[in-house]
């Protein structure tokens, strides 16, 4: 279900703290359980929005690579198009206004995922007109959200240290089995200074006594 703090798509939520009782705990799972039903769609927008899903689900699976597959970027795409599509449900598309638009993402003002439904909604909304040329105008366009600011954190040398040491210890104190290859993905990230996707991909084809020819999977 959604969490309404975070605006992600979660499987736990927090209810309350233990020396409040069950009663109470039991309460506000009778209110979360409310605020997360979805009501029945009254306009087209879900109609639509399940179209332009099977599209881009369709589209990202024949751009995930084929000999290491993954299903997370997947499924953040479900969520996000979901909690959108929960957003919008009562409406039709042509009587979205950019001021609903800014009234959905004033709810996650400051934070970055902001930026991403307001991407996914452009998209949506540019691909819609390009289909039906019912609104001329995309009503998402036209609203700027406040830049989030960059986090300047820069890791020093004994933090890496720290956190390469500690993989070879595992949570019962004992060495672990893969600790040492994890070490190495993690010396390759530093050294190549490339992302672990990169990393994780890398063939030897893709090596030469020109140097290595990396193919970013992200933008």
């Amino acid at each position: 279900m959604l969490d309404k703090k975070s605006g992600k798509m979660v499987k736990m939520h927090t209810l309350c703290p233990v020396s409040d009782g069950e009663d109470k705990a039991r309460e506000l799972k009778r209110i979360l359980l409310g605020t997360n039903n979805e009501p029945a769609c009254k306009g087209d927008f879900c109609s639509w929005m399940d179209k332009w899903r099977r599209l881009s689900l369709k589209r990202l699976s024949k751009e995930a690579p084929k000999d290491h597959p993954s299903t997370k970027n997947i499924s953040n795409l479900k969520s996000i198009l979901h909690v959108i599509e929960g957003g919008f449900c009562n409406f039709d598309l042509t009587q979205v206004k950019p001021t609903d638009v800014a009234e959905f993402l004033d709810f996650w003002e400051g934070q970055r995922i902001a930026q991403i439904y307001k991407s996914h909604m452009t998209n949506f909304f540019d691909w819609y007109i390009s289909r039906t040329g019912l609104i001329t105008v995309n009503p998402v366009a036209s609203f700027e959200l406040e830049p989030v600011e960059d986090r300047e954190v820069y890791m020093s040398d004994d933090q890496f240290h720290s956190i390469r040491d500690t993989l070879l210890i595992g949570v019962n104190e004992k060495p672990t089995r893969t600790g040492e290859m994890v070490q190495c993905y993690m010396d390759l990230c530093y050294l190549l200074y490339q992302r672990t996707t990169e990393i994780r991909l890398l063939r030897w084809n893709q090596a030469s006594q020109d140097g290595i020819l990396f193919k970013p999977t992200k933008t």
